[in-house]
């Protein structure tokens, strides 16, 4: 009787793997790209949200209380004088989750927080603390009374204008008027939040300077970042696009009184 050999079938050459991890290779190259890329653009559209359910929070407090915007002061003393996310939620108007999701633009925290101070990687707390510097979204010193030593082009300084918190009824231009934006500071090599975004009076508004804004930062999303108007509007910007001189007029910090 005549016993039939039979021939192991699925076995690949070694020529045969090294073509299917190459072309793997190849494919894998061109995808990364683009996984990048969608990645980058679904962090921009989680930041945009953000921005505008912070804008509209905002707006419900301001519609309760007259137009008038938070006051701030760096000692915090009284409770008329907190960072102005504390007095939104402490006013019921907003809830930071204790991961503060919502009140973290993703690119920065993740790309900075294993190098910033412990404090800026903890839990929410829902106090003072937290709200001076946990959190990745700035609001306007200007509208909320933060001195500055800025000076109009040929005029006086910015801080004998802007003296105290303004008024919603004040700003003639609510959809040009920057109030919100992704913002973060520079303490050395210490990088934390900050709630308010201080006016330098910059000519050159891509310039590294610590506080200053917007600074190198800007390159969060795609080379720009985001910024909340007063109408409750955000846009995806670059410093050029908001403001090169020093007048109101060209200016998405100054408002006309």
């Amino acid at each position: 009787m005549k016993k039939h050999s039979t021939q192991i079938a699925g076995k690949f050459t070694l020529i045969e793997l090294l073509v299917v991890i190459a072309i793997i290779a190849i494919l894998a190259g061109m995808l990364l790209p683009a996984l990048s890329k969608a990645r980058d653009r679904a962090y921009a559209a989680d930041c945009t949200s953000k921005l505008k359910q912070i804008a509209m929070q905002q707006n419900m407090y301001l519609d309760d209380f007259d137009g008038n915007f938070q006051h701030h002061s760096s000692t915090y003393e009284t409770a008329a004088e907190c960072p102005w996310g504390y007095i939104l939620e402490k006013s019921g108007y907003i809830k930071v989750e204790k991961k503060a999701a919502s009140v973290r633009c993703r690119p920065i925290f993740n790309k900075y927080a294993q190098t910033s101070a412990a404090d800026y990687k903890e839990d929410w707390t829902s106090d003072q603390f937290s709200w001076s510097c946990k959190l990745t979204y700035g609001m306007s010193g200007v509208l909320i009374g933060r001195k500055t030593n800025a000076w109009l082009d040929n005029g006086p300084g910015i801080k004998d204008i802007y003296t105290k918190p303004a008024k919603l009824s004040k700003i003639t231009a609510p959809s040009k008027t920057l109030m919100l934006s992704d913002y973060y500071t520079d303490e050395g090599n210490i990088t934390r939040g900050y709630p308010t975004i201080i006016y330098d009076g910059s000519m050159s508004p891509g310039s590294n300077t610590d506080y200053y804004y917007p600074e190198a930062r800007y390159k969060l999303h795609g080379n720009k970042f985001n910024i909340a108007y007063v109408d409750g509007h955000v846009s995806a910007v670059v410093p050029n696009d908001i403001y090169t001189k020093n007048e109101k007029k060209k200016n998405v910090f100054l408002y006309n009184e």
